[in-house]
This record gives C-alpha cells, structure tokens and sequence, in this order.
C-alpha cells in the first residue's frame, strides 16, 4: 500500500456508552469512505467494505447484543468502512461498497 486516507461522519451525542458505541461502529459501517492507494491490483478488492459482510444492513445495536455485549466476541470483519476507493499506481481506479445513508440516519436518531 502506498497511501491510505479515510473519513466518516460524526456521530450525534448518544443516551449512554452503548449507544455511542454502536453510532460510531454505523458511522464507519454505514458511512466511512477509505482512499487506498497501492502499487499493485489484486483480485479480491470486492472483500474489503462493509457490504461484502454478512452483517451488512444489521445495525452494530444489534450485532453487539447477538454477541451477549461481548464486544471482543464480535468478529473483526465487522469493522469496516462502507465505501472504498482503490486506486492502483498507472492502472485506474476501482470503486468498491457503498454507503447507506438511511440505515445511518435510523442509528443517529434522525427523522
């Protein structure tokens, strides 16, 4: 890899830890956006977002209670951004993922 930036929308304060928790868990989900940069292609970029999950469209509410609260139970494919935007050095970009603006506003709270 040559170059990696990221960005998610902020979540709004929440009622407690726990929801907290699984806001910002949705903002990367859901709505984190990834630039990679690399020197190479490699044929499975199609893995790397939140979309290529089993999980996708759960919110992190519900898989943190699927897994008794047991935060370190959950598996770490989970924690992945929604869109990814790979870029290989003299050979084209590739878009991959998506984000899901209403399954975020749903986890912020927002009408």
């Amino acid at each position: 890899m040559l170059t990696a930036t990221g960005s998610a929308p902020v979540a709004p304060v929440a009622a407690d830890d726990e929801a907290a928790m699984a806001r910002t868990n949705d903002a990367l989900a859901y709505g984190g956006r990834v630039h990679l940069t690399v020197d190479a292609a490699f044929d499975r970029f199609d893995e790397v977002p939140s979309a290529a999950r089993d999980t996708y469209g759960t919110p992190f509410a519900d898989i943190f209670a699927e897994h008794d609260r047991e935060f370190h139970e959950i598996p770490v494919e989970v924690f992945a951004p929604a869109r990814v935007t790979i870029d290989v050095a003299g050979e084209g970009v590739e878009v991959v993922g998506e984000t899901d603006e209403e399954l975020l506003a749903a986890s912020f709270g927002l009408p």
